[in-house]
């Protein structure tokens, strides 16, 4: 099966976004992006979820904007291992860098997926590249652990992806929802509710009965265990991925807290690390993570990190297939230093509130 089947059609949009790439690569625009942020001592933090074998890449639930291939990862990591400098969190606070001259980049993983260690590990450990994944201890080895891969899973299989359909059915349980489009536009608006209104929508939407796929399932305490006996640093996503700026600051508190016990007593190490579920991280839950015992908080928000930065509220740039991918459906350095390089440093560093 060729990469190209697995990737969406050339839009219009991103044939222009191609063009607009090579065009700044051929300026020396990525290069002096580039320059600037090794002479800021910058690290620019990457976000991945899930790294998946072509097949799976197929059928799983998940959002796109989640998914890489496996082979285009193993082409990013050979990339990465021979042109920057690598930040291990296993190490503690980065220091300064060592020459100056070439960008620093860190590596994590978000939720504790299955794939993570069937899929991502041995490129991992292959081309020596370190990386930091934040797990939720309640959801631990269990299928289908978050809520989007069944509105996913929903709009499929039950609206057979008509998005009209699919805001019939969500208007029978809340009369004036927005008109859905897309299963991404549904979950998007369930963000918005409060848990127990979601949950109510959810159960209502998603039958207990209904078949889930295993492809989309979590680690084992056990793969936990050995991939971090094989360097991969742990950190905590909470206990159960809520998002924490919508639950009362008590159960905010308590899901820092609880995560970050069970993840110590799981691996016998310090936890000090922590992600925020869907990124968000008020000044109330900043001041949650940093009483919890937080050294290091990453948000989704995009950025570099310098010395300047808030070291819990940390930004990343997401990363998925489409961003690393040319027209061809291959990785891409063109399309990696745009949507890494080029946009880290357009928004520059970020700076405490």
């Amino acid at each position: 099966m060729s990469p190209r089947t697995l990737t969406s059609r050339m839009t219009f949009r991103r044939i222009l976004k191609l063009a607009w790439a090579t065009s700044l690569r051929i300026s020396g625009a990525f290069w002096f992006a580039r320059r600037q942020l090794a002479r800021q001592q910058a690290i620019v933090v990457l976000t991945f979820h899930r790294v998946l074998e072509d097949g799976d890449f197929l059928a799983t639930n998940s959002q796109s904007g989640i998914l890489v291939r496996r082979q285009t990862f193993d082409e990013l990591l050979r990339h990465l291992a021979s042109r920057y400098e690598l930040i291990d969190l296993n190490l503690g606070f980065p220091a300064t860098g060592t020459s100056g001259l070439r960008p620093r980049i860190c590596i994590t993983f978000d939720d504790g997926w299955l794939d993570n260690y069937t899929s991502a590990l041995a490129p991992l450990k292959s081309h020596r590249v370190p990386a930091a994944i934040f797990i939720c201890p309640e959801l631990m080895n269990t299928p289908e652990p978050f809520w989007p891969e069944r509105v996913v899973r929903f709009v499929r299989t039950q609206c057979a992806d008509d998005g009209a359909q699919a805001t019939a059915a969500v208007r029978t349980i809340i009369p004036d929802a927005p008109v859905i489009s897309t299963a991404d536009e549904l979950i998007e608006y369930l963000k918005t509710l409060d848990s127990a209104k979601r949950a109510q929508l959810l159960s209502s939407l998603t039958q207990s009965h209904e078949r889930t796929s295993m492809i989309d399932s979590t680690m084992s305490w056990e793969q936990v265990a050995e991939m971090s006996r094989a360097g991969i640093a742990f950190g905590s996503h909470t206990q159960s991925h809520q998002i924490l700026t919508r639950i009362p600051s008590s159960d905010a508190e308590r899901e820092l807290r609880d995560s970050k016990a069970a993840l110590e007593a799981r691996l016998s190490r310090p936890c000090t690390c922590f992600a925020y579920p869907n990124g968000n991280a008020n000044s109330e839950v900043r001041e949650l993570a940093a009483r919890s015992g937080y050294e290091l908080a990453f948000t989704t928000r995009p950025g570099v990190w310098t010395q300047g930065s808030d070291l819990l509220r940390v930004p990343r740039i997401n990363i998925a297939e489409n961003k690393l991918v040319g027209s061809r459906g291959y990785f891409s350095t063109t399309m990696f230093e745009y949507e890494v390089f080029w946009k880290a440093f357009r928004v520059g560093p970020s700076q405490p509130d």
